[in-house]
């Protein structure tokens, strides 16, 4: 006999007992401790088979949709192997940034020097035109000293 079937066999007997127990109006207060134990096993066994599921797809998305940010940002940068065009327009678009004159960074600890810096870095960023998924290419250009550490 399948152990599964037992089980459901004996939830079904048992909730059969506790129903009719109740109804008879005794009011020990057993029948409801044995019903919330019941209960309580039963949800019990359902989360124990559908969490390790749900963990794992929750994962296989989460991956996926990085997967997928990465494949846009590398889409946006444009191929290495493209165009003698494509180099070009890469070039002058750096250009177009260095000349917004991004600050370089040392690498001081200091809270606001580096809110400082990333304030001015965006507005570089939002100043000239460049592919979305170079702008962390753009920025590591500007480290200096213990800023590349």
């Amino acid at each position: 006999m399948d152990d599964g079937w037992e089980f459901d066999n004996y939830v079904t007997v048992r909730m059969t007992v506790s129903m009719v127990a109740t109804r008879r109006g005794n009011s020990s207060g057993t029948e409801d401790t044995d019903l919330r134990d019941l209960i309580g096993f039963e949800v019990n066994e359902m989360l124990q088979q559908i969490l390790p599921g749900l963990f794992t797809q929750m994962k296989d998305e989460i991956l996926q949709a990085l997967d997928d940010r990465i494949e846009a940002a590398f889409t946006a940068c444009g191929s290495t192997s493209g165009s003698n065009n494509q180099a070009h327009s890469w070039d002058n678009t750096f250009k177009d940034f260095m000349a917004c004159q991004p600050p370089h960074f040392e690498g001081r600890k200091d809270p606001i020097a580096c809110f400082r810096w990333i304030t001015a870095a965006e507005g570089a960023f939002r100043t000239c035109s460049f592919p979305e998924g170079m702008k962390v290419f753009f920025a590591m250009n500007q480290l200096r000293d213990a800023g590349k550490d």
